[in-house]
This record gives structure tokens, C-alpha cells and sequence, in this order.
């Protein structure tokens, strides 16, 4: 009996294998995920990071862990659905097994074991293809930390394993235990006509969806309008409420609208409309957006997330990682504000201190930055330069200042060209992306400032794009001024500045913990930075925004994908009767699938289309949030995220595809035959 039971089972899931296809093809991919983003932590080389890294680390640990249960309970959801999906597609089968006198406890416990079977080889195969992947997710992290690549091991995770394997366990328990209590309240007659109980394709009338699609288009632009006044944190809106139910309301009208004016305006054009099964295909997609409208919806914002989070995660790796290195030509820098602190010689002042930088600097130089009466507001218009967020403050601040001598000197140290200069003239270095623009064009159009009463011409040239000081990446120089020697005995000083380079036996670490006392005390004056310190916290940043970011994204966009391909299954399960139909009028086979792949590629596109407007609308201002935060500009890339969907939405496309038309290609079979068959 239980060899008889386990042969049935083996013979079932083969047979309906292309059934199984995408259950199976979910599975296995959302196993290989949980595993590799659980088992990151298991890395041993990003124990040994430095403590701002390693903090990082442990944090992005805990994030995942986190995220991961949340995630959990959404492939629950996704996985259940599936399943409903095959306990739909085999209604009829299960029916015939009732017919040849099978008890429904006994078709209980077949569904059981096939899907205690697949569910085991999705497990399986799912950890072999997470310990591969996690072996590259590995790497980038160690990538995006800069650690020595020569310190990757690989590894296999007990810990993450653990969590998979539980939490796998878990959701198939609960399928198990959903499939006996559905099984049990069948009914002969619904199973054996599950193939013919089709939907009624019911629209609603015209005047209804233009209707409908005027009052999403009203919601959306109140929507946006409220965003572009107030933003979409809701610290600073107070109509966050109204903003957030506007834009649902706007996106469930608009896919409530879709049908009824898709249909409209396909039977205007009677040429399209007539043209081979373009009618049953309008009709059938009509139907089928109308009924899953509520859905599609929540696709259409599961997919917008998705391309929002991982282009903003991928933006921050790749800004920070072409631009971090370029703002860090030196070891270390300190600076001292001359009101506080009142004094013109830092590196004497540390080892005064107690800081021995004669011990761990082998090379450095002190410059100082000067200020006078002239402002940025004097090189450009307030009210029509394009400035971003973070620099609202620009205009009223006063221009820096730096001698050619000081400049020549930071200069010399980084290997770079000198400049010269000539009496009463002045230079203008920027290498900001946020001022360039203006600062190009001032330095186009100037020819003369005054700077507390002193007239300077401009140097012939062009503007320069140098690194003077070491501040932080992408905010270092929105424009300074360089002027002869000769003048800044006139300007104020602001700042004396130290950089330095480290000896070859000097500890980056130890010159860190001896400079925290610097900073222990709020008004002492002094600031510092060290290339390893931004490094650590760039680098350290980004890894933990861009996986956290890459997580969310490929889950959200695995269950859109997973749910419109069963959407399409269901679809297309129920109208096999149909199409047998069209065949028994004389619709040939091509022309049968070439219709089944355009009503699967619009159902694909509709929401995929919608999800990139709304993101075309949401990332400039998820980055102007994040760039206020990290106080950098980000350069929008959207190439990773392209691919990605290239991959997984292209992948489960087809994957649907050639499963409807296996469908459709089934011969349609008589109860009579099946149980003979049986």
C-alpha cells in the first residue's frame, strides 16, 4: 500500500509537472534568497573590520534577520496562493479519484505527498542554489566594506540553514494543514465541472470607466501636488493621511478604469478589433483586469517599491564607491576654528596634547582658510539657480577663501599641478556637481569682484576642479576663490587646517582613538577625519543601505512576478474550454498561442508600465531624502535594476508562457477517458 501510495504520488508529479513549474520555480527561488541574505553574517572576514565597519556589519545582520520575518509571512501568503492555484488546476482529477471510490482522507494525504515531494526538492535544490549565490553576495559585501579579498572564505551557514529550514518548514505545515480542511469541503460535482465553471465575462459600461479614469487622473495630480508642496516624509507633511489615500485611491481607480476603457477604445478600431482572435483577446483581458483589478493594484505598488529601493540602493554603492577614494588624498586632516580655538600652529597644539602625530605623520601641511564681505549670493542669483536641498544655506554664506601658496602647497602634496597667479588677480575652484553649473557660470561672465574693498580680475584659464581639503564625499568644495598672497593679511580667518600623511609602520586605528578626544568636548574647536574613517563609514553605509535595499526589492519583485504568472495560470486553466472551442471553429494553433502570448505580455506589462511612472515620479524623491540625509548627491542608476528585472520579470514571462500553452495544447478529455486513463 505505501510503495502503491508513493508510485502515485512520483506518477502525479510528473505528470503534472508543467503545472508544478511555477510553484516549483518560486520555491526554489525564495529559498536560495532567505538562505544567502541569512547567511551574509557567516562571513568570518567581516568579523576582523574596524569597529565603525564591524558595527555596520552587525547591523546589517540585524536588519536582514528582521526584514526576513516580515519577508516570511509574505511568501507565506505567496506560497498558499500557489497552492490554490494547483488544488484549482487538479479539482477535476481529484474528483475522478472520488468516483473510483477514494476516500478524501486518502486524496488528502496524495496532495500531501506531492507536495511534502516538490516542497523537499524546492528545499534542497533552493539551499544549493543560496550557498552558491551566497557566496557572491559574500564577495560584494567584502567589496563594499573594502576589505582585503584575500581574507573571502567560503562558507556554509548552520545559522542561516537553520532559519531556512524552520522557516520553509513552517509555511509548508500550514499549506499542508489548508489543503486537508479545502479538500474536505469539495464537492463531486464542483470538482468534475471545474474545467467548464468559467467566468462571466461582465464589464462595466463605458460611461463608468471614463468616468472612473477622470477621478484616478483628479487623485494622482492631488497626490503629486501635496508631494511636490510638502514631501513624502510624514514629519513634515501635515497631510501625509490625505496624500497617502489620494494616491490609492488614484492607482485602484486607475486599473478599475483600465477595462472598461481598454475595451472602448480597441472596438473604435474595427480594423483591430476584427482582426483574427483580437476580439476574444480584448474580451478576455477586459475580464480578467476587471476581476483583478484590487490586485494588479498592489502589484503595480509592489513593483513601484521595487524599482524605487533598488535603484536608490544601487545609486549609493556606485556614487560612493567612484567618489570616495577621489575626496581622501590624504591620511588625515584636522581643523581648528580660530574663534575657539585660537591657535595658528596645530600640529605643535597635538603633541602639546598629548598626540604624538610626529610619530604617525610622516608628511603634512597647514593651510588656512580665509573669509571677507563677499558671499555666494554675489556669484549668483538666489532666486534662479538651481541649487539642491542641502545647499539652501549657500547664498548667505560667505565665500572661502585660500592663498596661492596654500593651494600650491595641497597641491604639491597630492602630486598635482601648481598654479600661478598674477598681482590683484583671483582663481575659482569648485569640484562640487551641486554648484558647478553656477559657479561655471559666474566664472564665464566675471571679470572683476571686490572683496572688502580690494578689486581682483580674473585669472585668464579655466575654472579648476581640485581637492584642497579633505571634508566628506561629494560635499567638498562648493566653490572657493584663491587669491594672491599679498591680500589675505585684509580677511578674517576662519580655519587653520592640518592634513597629513601616515608613516609606513603607522596604525590607521591608533591615530583614530588618539584623536576622539578632540571631539570629546563639543566646543573645543577642533574637527578631524581620516580616510579610514570615511571609508568605513561610506563604505560601511552603503553596503548596509544597498543590501537591505537589494533584499526588499528582489522579494517584492519575486512575488509580483510569482502572482501575475498564477494569475495567468488560473486564467488560462479556466478557459481551456474556450480555446478548445476556438479550435473546433477553425482557429489554428499559431493563431491560438500568438493570442495566449499577447494576453499574457499585456497582463505582464500593464502593471510593470504603471509601477515605472510612478517611479519615473518617486525616485528623485526618495533621493532627495537620502541625499539630505547623507548630506551627497546621488547619481541616479537605474542599469542594475533593468537587468534584474531583464532576469526574474523576463524569466517568469516565458516560464508562463510555455506553461499556458502546454495548457491549451492538452486535448481536452472527457471524464470517461480520464478514469479509464486512471
Amino acid at each position: 500500500m505505501t510503495l502503491t501510495f508513493f508510485k502515485l504520488v512520483l506518477k502525479n508529479v510528473y505528470k503534472n509537472l508543467h503545472d508544478y513549474l511555477i510553484y516549483f520555480l518560486t520555491l526554489t527561488i525564495a529559498v536560495g534568497l532567505f538562505y544567502s541574505f541569512n547567511s551574509i553574517e557567516s562571513q568570518k572576514a567581516l568579523t576582523s573590520l574596524s569597529s565603525t565597519k564591524g558595527l555596520l556589519a552587525n547591523q546589517l545582520g540585524i536588519y536582514i534577520s528582521a526584514l526576513s520575518v516580515m519577508i516570511a509571512v509574505a511568501l507565506a501568503f505567496l506560497i498558499i496562493y500557489a497552492n490554490q492555484f494547483m488544488l484549482k488546476r487538479r479539482k477535476k482529477e481529484l474528483g475522478i479519484y472520488l468516483i473510483l471510490g477514494m476516500s478524501k482522507r486518502n486524496i488528502s494525504l496524495i496532495f500531501l505527498g506531492e507536495n511534502l515531494l516538490l516542497g523537499a526538492i524546492a528545499l534542497v535544490v533552493g539551499l544549493l542554489l543560496g550557498v552558491v549565490v551566497s557566496q557572491g553576495l559574500s564577495l560584494l559585501a567584502l567589496q563594499l566594506f573594502l576589505v582585503d579579498m584575500g581574507q573571502f572564505q567560503v562558507v556554509f551557514s548552520i545559522s542561516a540553514l537553520q532559519k531556512t529550514v524552520l522557516c520553509f518548514g513552517i509555511m509548508f505545515l500550514l499549506v499542508l494543514l489548508l489543503n486537508v480542511r479545502l479538500i474536505s469541503k469539495l464537492k463531486l460535482i464542483d470538482m468534475l465541472n471545474a474545467e467548464r465553471k468559467n467566468e462571466q465575462l461582465r464589464l462595466q459600461g463605458e460611461p463608468v470607466g471614463w468616468a472612473a479614469l477622470l477621478l484616478s487622473a483628479v487623485c494622482l495630480v492631488g497626490a503629486a501636488l501635496l508631494c511636490s508642496a510638502y514631501g513624502i516624509l510624514p514629519s513634515n507633511n501635515p497631510y501625509f493621511e490625505v496624500q497617502v489615500g489620494l494616491m490609492a485611491a488614484g492607482i485602484l481607480l486607475l486599473f478599475y478604469s483600465l477595462a472598461a476603457v481598454g475595451v472602448s477604445a480597441a472596438k473604435r478600431s474595427r480594423g483591430f478589433y476584427l482582426r483574427g482572435l483580437n476580439l476574444f483577446l480584448v474580451r478576455q483581458l477586459g475580464s480578467k483586469i476587471q476581476t483583478n483589478f484590487l490586485s494588479m493594484a498592489v502589484i503595480s505598488g509592489l513593483l513601484t517599491i521595487t524599482i524605487c529601493v533598488m535603484s536608490t540602493g544601487t545609486s549609493i554603492a556606485m556614487t560612493m564607491n567612484s567618489k570616495a577614494k577621489q575626496y581622501a588624498p590624504y591620511d588625515m586632516t584636522i581643523m581648528a576654528t580660530i574663534e575657539k580655538t585660537q591657535k595658528a600652529d596645530i600640529y605643535k597644539e597635538m603633541i602639546a596634547k598629548g598626540i604624538p602625530l610626529d610619530e604617525y605623520v610622516g608628511e603634512y601641511i597647514q593651510i588656512a582658510n580665509y573669509s571677507g564681505d563677499y558671499y555666494y549670493r554675489d556669484m549668483f542669483d538666489p532666486e534662479t539657480a538651481d541649487l539642491w536641498p542641502i545647499d539652501k544655506n549657500l547664498p548667505d554664506t560667505p565665500v572661502t577663501i585660500v592663498s596661492l601658496s596654500d593651494y600650491n602647497q595641497a597641491m604639491r602634496m597630492q602630486g598635482r599641478p601648481e598654479a600661478t597667479l598674477g598681482e590683484g588677480k583671483f582663481l575659482l575652484n569648485c569640484n562640487y556637481q551641486g554648484t558647478e553649473q553656477v559657479m561655471e557660470e559666474f566664472w564665464n561672465t566675471a571679470e572683476t569682484i571686490s572683496i572688502n574693498g580690494m578689486q581682483l580680475e580674473k585669472q585668464d584659464g579655466k575654472i579648476l576642479n581640485e581637492i584642497i581639503n579633505m571634508t566628506s564625499v561629494d560635499n567638498n568644495d562648493r566653490g572657493t576663490l584663491i587669491v594672491p598672497d599679498s591680500m589675505v593679511g585684509q580677511l578674517t580667518t576662519d580655519y587653520y587646517i592640518l592634513s597629513g600623511i601616515y608613516r609606513e609602520t603607522t596604525d590607521p586605528d591608533e591615530v583614530v582613538n588618539a584623536l576622539v578626544s578632540l571631539t570629546a568636548d563639543m566646543d573645543s574647536g577642533y574637527r578631524y577625519t581620516t580616510k579610514t574613517m570615511m571609508y568605513d563609514v561610506y563604505f560601511g553605509l552603503q553596503a548596509l543601505l544597498s543590501f537591505v535595499c537589494c533584499y526588499l526589492g528582489l522579494v517584492f519583485l519575486l512575488i509580483c512576478v510569482a502572482l501575475l504568472a498564477l494569475q495567468q495560470l488560473t486564467e488560462t486553466a479556466d478557459n481551456v474550454y474556450r480555446y478548445g472551442i476556438l479550435q473546433k471553429l477553425g482557429a489554428g494553433r499559431k493563431m491560438i498561442e500568438n493570442t495566449l502570448l499577447k494576453q499574457i505580455a499585456v497582463y505582464f506589462c500593464v502593471p510593470l508600465t504603471a509601477a515605472c511612472v510612478f517611479a519615473a515620479w518617486g525616485i528623485p524623491e526618495i533621493v532627495d531624502i537620502v541625499e539630505l540625509f547623507m548630506n551627497m548627491h546621488l547619481t541616479v542608476n537605474v542599469v542594475v535594476t533593468f537587468l534584474f528585472f531583464i532576469i526574474v520579470y523576463g524569466g517568469y514571462f516565458l516560464t508562463t508562457y510555455f506553461s499556458c500553452r502546454q495548457m491549451v495544447r492538452e486535448p481536452e478529455r472527457s471524464p470517461e477517458s480520464c478514469a479509464a486513463q486512471e
